[in-house]
């Protein structure tokens, strides 16, 4: 199937969810996933689409994690970063480690790596359900700040530690010495090369308001494409994209938390807007896909469509 077709097949499919929701009582990504399912049964050639796993995380997860920082409360972020980074690293870690021995212990024949990539999988929170959760159930602020918080870093530590399990699955070669010096690396250089991205990207944004540049388009247009920049910067270095990514999107939005000018507030406005659309499409375009090789993953001797 070609590309474009495929495209508008899948836009098609995550445009006919949003009215879908509207009439019944289910869950979006549910209807998502079904929709993409149904289009595999009629249209078995899309099931013959292949994605690269880097090409997605660059394509879908960057882009997510940058929007989820844009909603981040940075102060109360701030005020409980002890506690929020012992749930989202240490306890991703131990997680890991405990769930990845655990497995392989009981069944053998899984190698120890894979194992581990896949209680990285199941490690970290999603943050569509804290969403969920928070929607439904009264929780205090700081259980809120505390919940919210995990689920931005610990999807980043928890990409990290499946990126680099499927890594040893793959070599057939794993060290827990050599993992844990590798994941510091990973993770404390992801996260220095988003810090200095962001206030990089920060201050030539200030520089252009100083110069009299007042172009809110062009604005939103320059933070949509960030994430995938600081991204590929940050796995051209060979640190952590995930990570650089979320430490570029704080950087980036503590000033214009900060400011009151009229400017900021337009281009807010237009800015959430445009993630809103952004993170519907991203996020429907992997549940529609995920739909549509479910034929795959259910027949020997396939690995779906993700490579």
């Amino acid at each position: 199937m070609e590309t474009f077709e495929f495209v508008l097949i899948v836009l098609t499919c995550v445009a006919a969810s949003s009215v879908i929701d509207k009439f019944v009582n289910v869950s979006i990504p549910v209807i998502q996933v079904v929709i993409g399912l149904l289009v595999a049964l009629v249209l078995p050639s899309v099931q013959e689409v292949h994605l690269e796993s880097e090409l997605f995380m660059l394509l879908f997860i960057a882009p997510l994690l940058f929007n989820e920082t844009r909603e981040t409360n940075i102060r109360a972020l701030l005020l409980n970063l002890n506690s929020i980074l012992s749930l989202a690293i240490a306890l991703v870690v131990v997680s890991v480690l405990s769930v990845g021995y655990a497995l392989h212990l009981m069944v053998p024949s899984i190698p120890l790596a894979a194992a581990f990539a896949l209680a990285s999988a199941l490690g970290p929170t999603d943050a569509a359900t804290v969403t969920a959760l928070k929607s439904n159930i009264h929780l205090t602020h700081r259980q809120q700040t505390l919940l919210s918080g995990e689920s931005l870093i610990n999807d980043a530590s928890g990409v990290v530690a499946f990126q680099f399990s499927v890594a040893a699955a793959v070599t057939g070669a794993f060290s827990l010495v050599d993992a844990a010096g590798s994941f510091t690396v990973l993770f404390v250089g992801g996260v220095v090369m988003g810090i200095v991205t962001g206030f990089a990207f920060s201050a030539i944004n200030a520089m252009l308001g100083r110069l009299g540049y007042e172009d809110t388009v062009a604005n939103v247009l320059y933070e949509v494409l960030t994430p995938f920049l600081v991204y590929l910067l940050a796995e051209t270095f060979h640190v952590s994209g995930v990570l650089a990514v979320v430490a570029a999107g704080l950087v980036i939005a503590l000033p214009r938390r900060q400011s009151n000018n009229a400017l900021f507030a337009r281009q807010k406005l237009v800015s959430d807007s445009t993630w809103k659309v952004i993170s519907f499409l991203i996020n429907g375009t992997i549940f529609v896909f995920l739909g549509m090789q479910l034929p795959l993953a259910v027949l020997p001797g396939t690995n779906g469509g993700l490579n």
